[in-house]
């Protein structure tokens, strides 16, 4: 089984530039080029024969260029491989360009096509499938009938095929990596992964709706919640190697990620990951899970002419990705925060 399936962000400065900081100290504060969301849509494929035909996938990335490090332009380029040990496309004999084309601080979309022979040599290069495939020749070569040997393939779950993104023409190059999951049935009933959903944002635990920005005044400390549609928790089933055959349920978990232009967020990440997602007790006492964070907002000679940006990134554990912006603004003693309605599931 092929477990790597969540988004990696990888950020590489290929020049000096002095006040750039690459760091990344406090992952919540937004100063320069970023990517801060990463999307694939579908996220997974699913199908007996899932690498007979190319598949057109739409991949969106979330950029933030507060300091306008753009201004000349930014191009995207995406291309996909099969990934070597440096998690690059670089000089890959198997790379294919899927798009490149000019990008913006916000949401960009691009239509691209995963050929169905790169999908093919990414499962074939895959461990686990080579695993499988040594075994039943071996099981073959001991006289195991072939058709009991094929059962070998049932402990098989899928495959990631890695969209690699470089973001150009700022101080700095950005590159960052989406997985496009191809999977068989198996075991049956097992349905594809589809992306989460942010419903809202929710501010100081106020119910009967979300907000459409974020008031607030220099230094005030303001309890931030990211909602979800109810569907966006997916149950999905996989394949167990003990016993052989047999079937594990498994809750996806949820991954917020909190990052503004101002101020600071603690913690910048909630999950309701457990310890092992495998292995979770349904009759043991769980413990309510914070999915919550506070931001603090900024003195007010440090907040943007044009107030203070807000971006929040949702991840559901498999690649499915989802995210929202808002503005937040300086507000008098007297401003309410404005909620929308109808409340939000």
């Amino acid at each position: 089984m092929n477990g790597v399936v969540k988004t990696v962000l990888l950020a590489v400065a290929t020049t000096a530039v002095a006040g750039c900081d690459m760091s990344f100290d406090d992952p919540s504060m937004v100063q320069d080029l970023r990517i801060l969301g990463l999307k694939a849509d579908p996220p997974e494929f699913l199908g007996a024969d899932y690498a007979d035909l190319d598949r057109d996938v739409r991949i969106s990335v979330l950029l933030a260029d507060p300091l306008n490090e753009g201004k000349g332009g930014l191009e995207c380029l995406l291309r996909a491989c099969v990934l070597s040990n440096d998690y690059r496309c670089d000089d890959n004999d198997s790379t294919v360009v899927l798009a490149k084309q000019p990008c913006v601080d916000g949401s960009n979309t691009f239509q691209v096509t995963v050929p169905a022979d790169l999908i093919l040599a990414t499962r074939n290069a895959d461990p686990s499938w080579m695993a499988i495939e040594a075994g039943i020749a071996q099981a073959i070569d001991q006289g195991v009938p072939p058709e009991i040997a094929e059962l070998g393939k049932s402990l098989y779950s899928g495959v990631a095929v890695w969209v690699e993104i470089v973001v150009s023409g700022g101080d700095h190059e950005l590159r960052g990596l989406q997985s496009v999951i191809f999977s068989p049935e198996n075991p049956k009933g097992r349905t594809a992964n589809t992306n989460p959903t942010i419903a809202g944002v929710r501010l100081n635990g106020q119910v009967g709706g979300t907000v459409t920005e974020i008031p607030f005044s220099p230094g005030e400390s303001i309890r931030v919640e990211v909602l979800k549609t109810w569907d966006s928790k997916e149950t999905f089933l996989l394949p167990t190697y003990d016993p052989p055959g047999g079937v594990a349920t498994v809750d996806e978990y949820m991954t917020f990620a909190f990052y503004a232009d101002a101020g600071d967020f603690s913690p910048d990440t909630t999950t309701d990951k457990p310890p092992n997602i495998f292995n979770a007790d349904p009759e043991a006492e769980q413990k309510p899970v914070d999915l919550w964070s506070t931001w603090t907002a900024p003195a007010a000679d440090e907040v943007p002419a044009d107030g203070v940006r807000f971006w929040f990134v949702l991840i559901d554990g498999r690649g499915g990705t989802d995210w929202i912006t808002m503005k937040g603004v300086m507000k008098d003693a007297t401003m309410d925060v404005p909620l929308t309605v109808p409340t939000v599931p």
